[in-house]
């Protein structure tokens, strides 16, 4: 019994020391003074405007090329505190006719760590191509389900 699980413990051991078990190949993402930085390097850069709930990205050469507008609705849930829950959603519109608009659920963060991933921009510009396979897979039609919480 003592070799089982000894064996075991080592079997696992090796797993975890070959596998990224806790996401450390995460994207660092973080937004200060109007510069979105990726892992410590200058990505783009931002410009959020309170007032219209908007965040305007653009190359770090100055091309406007997205904007991500946030929202929210009541899902007809309450907490223990008779507060109604809400679903957070953002709606990226690329400057970019055959692109559009479309809807994600997922923070600021979240969205520029799957844009970086997806290679949105490459070498500091931006690749539309890689923006239509960003919106073919984390697009989401998230308002639809306002009306059936209701």
């Amino acid at each position: 019994m003592a070799k089982y699980l000894l064996s075991l413990v080592l079997i696992f051991a090796l797993v975890s020391t070959s596998f990224k078990i806790d996401g450390g190949d995460k994207a660092k993402v973080k937004f200060k003074k109007g510069m979105i930085t990726v892992n410590a390097e200058n990505w783009a850069n931002y410009d959020f405007k309170l007032a219209e709930n908007k965040l305007y990205m653009t190359t770090l050469s100055g091309d406007d090329f997205m904007s991500i507008s946030y929202y929210s609705f009541g899902t007809g849930e309450y907490d223990q505190n008779g507060k109604e829950k809400t679903t957070n959603y953002q709606v990226l519109n690329f400057y970019n006719e055959e692109i559009g608009t479309f809807e994600v659920a997922s923070t600021k963060k979240g969205i520029v760590r799957n844009m970086y991933n997806s290679n949105v921009l490459v070498e500091g510009k931006v690749n539309w191509e890689n923006i239509k396979k960003f919106k073919t897979k984390y697009s989401d039609n998230i308002s639809e389900r306002r009306f059936l919480t209701k």
